[in-house]
């Protein structure tokens, strides 16, 4: 992977992490009374975002990164 790719995959996961974790936080202290239970509950949900995006991530590097015919015109057959 490209360092763009692996920057944008750091960012993704940190703010998934923050995101998910910090509406457990809002969501138990407003509605569950200092619950632990919505924490736990976006933990998860984070860590199904985050291994199913990166998931995604990998598959579409790969394919950018295949060889294709444009990456060397000198190989290319002309046309008849």
């Amino acid at each position: 992977m490209t360092l763009k790719t692996n920057l944008f995959l750091g960012w993704f996961i940190g703010t998934t992490i923050f995101t998910c974790f910090t509406m457990g936080k809002y969501f138990a202290e407003q509605y569950f009374d200092g619950s632990q239970t919505p924490w736990v509950i976006s933990s998860l949900v984070a860590l199904i975002i985050n291994w199913w995006g990166c998931g995604i991530i990998q598959h579409f590097t790969s394919i950018s990164e295949q060889k294709s015919n444009t990456d060397h015109p000198d190989e290319l057959k002309p046309q008849p």
